[in-house]
């Protein structure tokens, strides 16, 4: 078992040298389920790579790995920001949740945002929202013409400040008229978040509202993640031409009522 360990992982944790990797994240095969897909061959159980083995063809779990697995250690998949860590099979997981050498990308490099820029920024989550207050205060969740930005079915992303803790908040629609909301927060803030929401007619008597939720763990690169899963959802179907001249749109974000603190409502 030794030697098997020497063998797959060099001395000095040169990702590159390793010979389980990932296929789609480039990892090392260190989070379960581990399986192997007929059409994107070998994934490992991070959350982006997991989505992706259900999405096309067949996958196997790979038991006889994840077995050997259990002996190995791991580099952790931040070792290339600087983290040195080698890890147990089931330590990875937890670790990489919390490592001090994560970066996060600026949510707005793409143009799947309101603009077309490309910002190449890099760093701390501490450091993302006063970066996106300075560099990007035309994303903050202020537009009054949020349907005419979502319809054309491109994910819009927007920040919020919220008891100085960003929160992030995507909306898309589908061509059947599904609208789509998605939430991250930092967990210090994550669990006492709630929102919903809800599209009334011209009079206010007929409404579309979604179930309330709470918001998803922000990670490193929310594009990466598939906008349609974790999220709020209102069929708007039947309703012809609420898109065109939306009455009333409201997206409530809450706060625990044991923190006493404003709710934060946006109507267009």
């Amino acid at each position: 078992m030794e030697n098997l360990k020497k063998h797959l992982f060099k001395t000095d944790l040169d990702q590159e040298n390793l010979i389980f990797k990932c296929s789609n994240c480039k990892n090392c095969l260190s989070v379960e389920p581990v399986v192997f897909n007929t059409f994107y061959k070998y994934l490992c159980g991070r959350r982006e790579c997991e989505a992706l083995s259900v999405s096309l063809g067949e996958s196997y779990l790979q038991v006889l790995y994840q077995s050997v697995a259990e002996f190995l250690t791991f580099p952790c998949m931040y070792r290339r920001d600087g983290c040195m860590q080698e890890l147990a099979w089931s330590e990875v997981p937890q670790h990489e949740k919390m490592c001090v050498y994560m970066n996060f990308r600026c949510p707005f490099y793409t143009e799947t945002t309101l603009g077309i820029e490309e910002c190449v920024w890099l760093g701390e989550f501490s450091e993302l929202l006063p970066h996106v207050e300075a560099i990007h205060p035309e994303h903050e969740y202020l537009n009054p013409k949020i349907i005419e930005d979502i319809k054309d079915s491109r994910i819009r992303i927007y920040y919020l400040n919220v008891c100085r803790s960003l929160v992030l908040v995507s909306f898309f629609i589908d061509f059947e008229n599904n609208v789509f909301c998605k939430l991250w927060a930092d967990e210090s803030i994550r669990e006492l978040l709630e929102c919903h929401l809800a599209f009334y007619n011209r009079n206010g008597t007929n409404s579309v509202c979604s179930e309330k939720r709470k918001a998803e763990v922000m990670r490193r690169n929310v594009l990466l993640e598939i906008m349609t899963e974790n999220c709020l959802k209102v069929d708007l179907s039947s309703y012809s031409n609420i898109l065109e001249d939306p009455c009333y749109f409201d997206f409530v974000l809450r706060l625990d009522k044991t923190q006493n603190v404003e709710i934060k409502k946006r109507r267009f």
